[in-house]
Formats: structure tokens, sequence, C-alpha cells
């Protein structure tokens, strides 16, 4: 990325595509029978849509929450190396 907020922008839409789908899932989810096949698997792909989401905003590089974070404080000092 050449300026901060592009590296903000792009490291947010992964986490934010998951918890997204997680609640796309969780709520079809809400609207089936309990215990069926469809159901459980509706209430799988909810929660480990939820757990990628919330891990990949965790502040450390790689994931995408310490991309986050170089771009914030990329933009809080001006210098990418700082």
């Amino acid at each position: 990325a050449s300026r901060p907020l592009d590296g903000f922008l792009i490291s947010v839409v992964g986490p934010l595509t998951n918890l997204a789908l997680a609640v796309v899932f969780w709520l079809t989810f809400q609207a089936q029978p309990t215990f069926t096949v469809p159901a459980l698997l509706l209430y799988a792909a909810a929660f480990s849509n939820a757990f990628v989401g919330f891990f990949n905003l965790l502040p450390g590089l790689p994931l995408d929450g310490g991309q986050i974070l170089e771009a914030a404080v990329w933009a809080a000092t001006g210098s990418r190396t700082k």
C-alpha cells in the first residue's frame, strides 16, 4: 500500500467479511429447525467465520490486526519505518 489508509482498508476487509458471513450464517441457522444437518452446518459456518474474523483482528503480524496497527502507527508518525 502506498498510503496508510490504503493499508488499513485492505487489512480490514478480510475480518469484516468473515464477521458479516458469520452474521448471515447465524441468522440463516436461526430460521432452520434445530438439530438437522443443514442447521448444524450453518452453525459451524457461523462459529468458524466469527472465530477467524476475531482471530485475524489480533494486533500481531502477519495477521490483519497487525497490518491495521501498522497502518495506524504509519498514519500517526508519518513514517512507515518508525
